[in-house]
């Protein structure tokens, strides 16, 4: 399950925005805005909390194009 992580972005990847992420994925934004409330798509982070900014960790974007587990 693909949920908002409130812990700090993890050191052990790059972090990039929700715009790179789509970028990697060739979708919109949008799309990742609509994945993410329902609960699909790579796992992302908030660590500033709701309302705050939106990350993905590189490495877990790039497993989902080539379908691992984030």
């Amino acid at each position: 399950m693909n949920q908002q992580e409130a812990a700090p972005v993890s050191t052990a990847g790059k972090p990039i925005t929700t715009k790179d992420a789509a970028r990697v994925l060739c979708k919109h934004v949008k799309t990742l805005e609509k994945w993410r409330s329902e609960g699909k798509g790579p796992r992302w982070y908030q660590p500033e909390g709701e309302g705050g900014s939106v990350w993905y960790l590189e490495h877990e974007v790039i497993a989902y194009v080539r379908g691992g587990a984030a």
